[in-house]
């Protein structure tokens, strides 16, 4: 009995950990692309009240 319990957690634990696999990854992509936006809005704005022109 004890067996059957055990793996039936341990099942459930697998199910669990590869339903959220998906869900924990485009978060994190989600995460680094808000990081980039504001890393390129922080730049755009420092470039703008600098007055620096990059493409000469």
């Amino acid at each position: 009995m004890s067996e059957t319990y055990s793996g039936k957690r341990y099942s459930n634990f697998v199910i669990a950990l590869l339903l959220l696999f998906p869900i924990l990854i485009n978060s994190a992509k989600v995460f680094s692309n808000l990081i980039l936006l504001m890393l390129v809005v922080l730049g755009a704005y420092i470039a703008i009240t600098e007055k620096v022109i990059h493409f000469r």
